[in-house]
């Protein structure tokens, strides 16, 4: 079971290698067959939690 829980750890995830690199692109939203980035200017407030 463990060796599950590390091959699935070490598997190819588009979005966590693009946050791995830190290189601040942006917003990520996908639906499955595409992946939209919206522009800073087009973005609306940060959402916060209390």
């Amino acid at each position: 079971m463990a060796l599950a829980g590390a091959l699935v750890a070490c598997s190819n995830d588009p979005l966590a290698e693009q946050y791995r690199a830190g290189d601040n692109k942006g917003f990520i939203a996908a639906d499955g067959l595409r992946v939209v980035e919206i522009p800073v200017a087009e973005r609306g407030e940060p959402v916060t939690f209390s």
